[in-house]
């Protein structure tokens, strides 16, 4: 039987007010020559995966903050991505690509999360046409974006050409690397509104007279 759990309305904006989460400052952005992208390593080697360290690090090995991946409030996180480490091996590619952040099977983190770097790429893929975006995968190594998420990036103008994932760890000739549009628990800055904004030019509004009603089925992740 499915669980349903009720907050009340009261509380969420209790909790809303406690925090200011809208952060007018500039997202900032990080060129990496000769960056090092690292899929997530399970330290621990438990099957039920526990990250700590992958991301993004300079030739020196030093981690690029700008490729973290964790949240404001230690309650919103259990295994955040705060540093890189050293592999025993890696291979180069002689490519500029953007780094996009760690991926996964989760609708509503795909939302607020996978995709909040994308705002820098539509800003700047006319500046640069070739550039891919680059992923690790998080949790299940051979996630991909397919059905709603892929239709999802194809909005935005994002096809499977556009995109890689990094399964080995991977030099590249340039790693740019945004700075989080989101952060759960802490803040939004609007570029984070701007991904949203593109897909709404992209959808023509229905001339429909009729309720519409829209459910969630049982088997797809929230």
């Amino acid at each position: 039987m499915n669980k349903f759990y009720f907050y009340s309305f009261y509380n969420i904006k209790k909790w809303i007010n406690q925090y200011q989460f809208y952060d007018e400052t500039k997202p900032s952005v990080e060129f990496v020559k000769n960056g090092i992208i690292l899929p997530p390593i399970n330290p621990l080697e438990t099957e039920i995966a526990v990250y700590e360290a992958g991301g993004v690090v300079r030739e020196d090995f030093s981690f690029v903050e700008n490729s973290a991946y964790t949240r404001g409030r230690k309650e919103f996180w259990e295994n955040p991505i705060t540093k890189g480490y050293i592999p025993k091996e890696y291979k180069y590619c002689d490519e500029e690509v953007m780094y996009a952040g760690a991926a996964f099977e989760h609708w509503g983190h795909f939302l607020t999360e996978i995709t909040n770097r994308l705002y820098w790429f539509l800003e700047n893929r006319e500046k640069y046409p070739n550039l891919k975006l680059a992923f690790i995968q998080y949790i299940n190594p051979d996630f991909d974006f397919k059905n709603t998420y892929k239709e999802f990036l194809e909005m935005l103008g994002i096809t499977n050409n556009d995109y890689i994932f990094v399964t080995k760890p991977t030099k590249f000739k340039m790693v740019i690397v945004p700075e989080y549009s989101v952060m759960l628990g802490n803040k939004y800055k609007k570029e984070f509104i701007k991904i949203f904004d593109e897909i709404i030019k992209q959808v023509k509004p229905a001339n429909c007279k009729k309720n519409i009603f829209i459910i969630k089925q049982s088997n797809f992740s929230c």
